[in-house]
């Protein structure tokens, strides 16, 4: 298996996603991803010149399994001879209305790693996504019907989040632990279709291999030229516009008229800003409600409220701009 460690090294040092000195937070489930990720980057810490630990949330959704996960993670952390950050989050209890369970445990998922780094000094946060988890995502949005920006599907790094193992695919993971004798847990609800994942990967993929062999291949040079796409027009906007998107302490703030020349480039903005730096999952029917609150000619006015997403118009300077929040802003509205 040193052709697969061999592989991740290379796709680390050629993506600068880790350099010497770096401290790496590591998201582990205690599942065949994150077991594998934490071997091959406590395999490589010397080499890589960085140090590990780990975080685990325990989700309390699964009773007595979850916990068993928990006390195998503290176990590996003890035998890797790491640090380990373990907590536990009642989300069946704490449900948060209008979202789903996944979206809200990765949401307090990214929140808890984001608030532990930043106060225990780690400077990256490495999360076990796969090859075929892109390629799933992939999918996932093309069926929700998503845009250019939305077809990026995983970023390889984000901030200060690094996805290693982007460059393996599930087969590829699955030989290294059997190679390297390497336990993990599994989630039975990895099982349970009525996930739109897990339907994806369990019954749409295994049809696909069947009519397109080779459809991992296709759907991942869509990605990445979507990615090209999007980079090219970044960076045409900040040309013809320097500057036009701001950030603030909580909020975004864009200047409205640099998006506004058509319909497809006010969407095209609304849902990279959205998807991207709100964090939240953006579906036609925002993109819809926003453009046509954006037709309207009142000043200061509220475009949109909905789902963990807040969008205002705003003037500052005799310039209208468009303020995108996560969170409730206090702001007087014209009417």
């Amino acid at each position: 298996m040193q052709t697969i460690i061999q592989k991740v090294y290379e796709f680390i040092k050629n993506n600068n996603l880790i350099e010497p000195g770096d401290r790496v937070l590591v998201s582990v489930s205690a599942g065949k991803d994150s077991m594998a990720l934490l071997h091959i980057l406590h395999t490589l810490r010397k080499q890589l010149g960085c140090s590990l630990a780990i975080y685990h949330c325990d989700h309390k959704v699964r009773g007595y399994a979850s916990f068993e996960d928990l006390l195998f993670v503290l176990h590996e952390a003890s035998r890797y001879g790491i640090g380990a950050f373990i907590e536990q989050y009642n989300f069946v209890t704490k449900k948060e209305q209008g979202k789903s369970f996944e979206q809200q445990a990765r949401e307090y998922r990214y929140a808890r790693l984001h608030a532990i780094a930043m106060h225990y000094g780690y400077t990256k946060i490495a999360t076990a996504h796969t090859k075929s988890d892109q390629v799933e995502t992939i999918l996932m949005r093309i069926f929700q019907g998503t845009g250019l920006s939305g077809l990026q599907a995983i970023a390889l790094k984000r901030e200060n989040i690094i996805r290693p193992l982007l460059v393996l695919s599930q087969d590829e993971v699955y030989a290294y632990l059997q190679h390297n004798r390497l336990k993990y847990r599994h989630d039975h609800t990895n099982d349970d279709t009525t996930y739109l994942r897990n339907f994806i990967r369990l019954s749409v993929i295994p049809h696909l291999q069947q009519r397109f062999p080779h459809h991992d291949r296709a759907l991942i040079n869509l990605q990445k030229q979507a990615q090209d796409a999007v980079q090219s027009i970044n960076d045409l906007m900040q040309t013809l516009y320097p500057g036009f998107i701001l950030y603030e302490s909580g909020y975004i703030k864009v200047q409205e008229k640099a998006i506004a020349h058509s319909q497809y480039i006010f969407k095209f903005y609304c849902s990279y800003i959205i998807s991207n730096y709100l964090k939240k999952y953006v579906s036609t029917d925002i993109l819809d409600a926003l453009y046509k609150a954006h037709k309207s000619k009142k000043k200061n006015v509220t475009l949109f409220v909905g789902k963990g997403v807040y969008v205002y118009r705003r003037y500052f300077d005799a310039t209208p701009y468009l303020i995108f929040s996560s969170d409730p802003l206090v702001m007087g509205d014209s009417n």
